[in-house]
């Protein structure tokens, strides 16, 4: 077994609040943290260039100590000449190998160019599809206004605080879902699993993102009758798959520094089309019947357990938590960085954004409730295809329909592609910050290769049973 060397940090700004007096660790004991109280709490394993790169920032100076200098500390009462509690903190260090290695690994790991990048990937993966499609799909079925309590409620108390823990652990740390989880070994299936979860949804989500280049329901999903009879594959749909996938491989295989600039026009480009709809929706006869339907609530359906069972899968669908995708964003920021700040402002425009998308959807359903003289509860058949009924019959209702209709589709791509691209950054880093000799200067040979095999599993979306999966 190979031994571990001991050294000493201690903090420079003697204010700061400390319980610890002594961690003293090695490699054939258990590491425990003494206080003035004689109890015992458990201690983090970190390494010497992790206290280097992160902690070192934040006023940590380290001192060297030799093993009969631990010995001793562990033996004595803590505390300074002047009766001041000491504050240091000794940590198991890494052989010279172990440290080298990671050493290189920290600096060879590349930064948001600025806070704008960091914003703006979080904002095109937060403000996707969930938001556009599925938010107002769920308040059409829910009965409108009544579903916006509930989604409110689940946003405050459970998308916000899930998102702060998720960014402040990846700022922190510094490292993508796998290797967070050495701070926990026992833990860190966690990160398998959600890397795992993370390819096949990606494998499936790009399919999704491809299927407005064609007619929603007749060319694309082309239903079968159950998921026995899984019927051809979509030949047209192969090309636009494998274009995709060229796509996401030129996004990604410089990291973020590529990824970063091109998620400013996934991010931006939707808001660019969701107004124009939003003029032109507002405008519409009816569409203050489909406003008021929208945002007065139906007090009874509060109580449906159902509802608020929808609003928090939307909370989750939409903020894409638990997957690690916030873990990996954030780690490439810099420690100071203010992340309270960036969840209220994040939670804001994803709140936002789906309530904005839903003003556009009813105000045109109001619109075809008038013109067909039906009620807004059975204008249109409710259901994942709702708003490929409501966004094109807004179109049509403007000059130069073919343009609007190609920018509308092309919105949904983007939405698509902007999410997408967040997900596979956030696969690739797990991966790379686990193996990163091996993995980081073969990069963009580790995604080809990742794209290639994902593609051929996507092959399996095509097919007519699709849907059933």
């Amino acid at each position: 077994m190979r031994t571990r060397k001991e050294s000493t940090i201690s903090s420079s700004n003697s204010t700061k609040p400390s319980s610890l007096n002594t961690i003293v660790t090695n490699t054939n004991t258990t590491t425990t943290a003494t206080n003035n109280n004689n109890t015992t709490e458990p201690i983090l394993f970190v390494t010497k260039s992790y206290f280097h790169n992160r902690l070192m920032r934040n006023n940590f100076t380290r001192q060297p100590m030799g093993h009969s200098d631990v010995a001793e500390t562990a033996s004595s009462s803590s505390g300074d000449h002047n009766g001041n509690p000491d504050r240091s903190i000794k940590i198991a260090l890494p052989t010279r190998n172990e440290e080298a290695d990671e050493h290189h690994s920290e600096e060879n790991r590349v930064a948001w160019s600025s806070k704008w990048d960091f914003m703006m990937s979080c904002i095109g993966y937060a403000v996707g599809l969930g938001n556009i499609w599925r938010f107002p799909y769920l308040c059409y079925k829910n009965g409108g206004g009544a579903f916006l309590i509930p989604y409110f409620v689940c946003l405050i108390f459970a998308g916000i605080p899930v998102f702060l823990l998720e960014t402040t652990l990846g700022q922190l740390l510094g490292r993508g879902m796998l290797s967070i989880w050495k701070v926990c070994p026992v833990l860190k299936g966690v990160g398998y699993s959600s890397l795992i979860l993370l390819f096949w949804m990606n494998a499936y989500y790009i399919v999704w993102s491809i299927s407005n280049l064609t007619f929603y329901r007749r060319h694309v999903l082309r239903t079968s009758s159950g998921i026995e009879n899984t019927g051809p594959i979509n030949l047209e749909m192969i090309l636009y798959l494998g274009l995709a996938w060229l796509i996401c491989y030129w996004a990604m295989y410089k990291g973020i520094q590529m990824s970063g600039k091109i998620i400013y026009v996934t991010a931006l480009f939707p808001y660019f089309c969701l107004t124009i709809l939003f003029v032109r929706g507002i405008t519409l006869d009816g569409a203050g019947d489909g406003l008021k339907y929208y945002f007065k609530p139906n007090l009874d359906r509060i109580t449906d357990p159902n509802v608020w069972n929808d609003a928090a899968s939307q909370i989750f669908y939409s903020y894409g938590l638990g997957v690690g995708a916030w873990i990996a964003l954030s780690s490439y920021n810099k420690f100071d960085n203010n992340v309270f700040q960036d969840t209220i402002i994040i939670g804001v425009i994803n709140g936002c954004t789906a309530v904005f998308s839903g003003m556009i959807v009813f105000c045109i359903v109001g619109f075809m409730a008038k013109q067909q003289n039906k009620p807004i509860e059975s204008v249109a058949a409710s259901g994942s295809g709702l708003t490929f009924i409501a966004y094109p019959s807004a179109t049509l209702k403007m000059p130069f329909v073919q343009l609007w209709s190609a920018l509308f589709f092309a919105m949904m791509i983007m939405l698509g592609f902007g999410s997408l691209f967040v997900q596979l950054e956030s696969f690739f880093t797990g991966w790379i910050d686990e193996f990163p000799n091996k993995l980081r200067k073969h990069r963009a040979i580790f995604i080809g290769y990742i794209c290639v095999i994902s593609a051929i599993i996507g092959l399996i979306f095509l097919s007519e049973v699709s849907i059933q999966l």
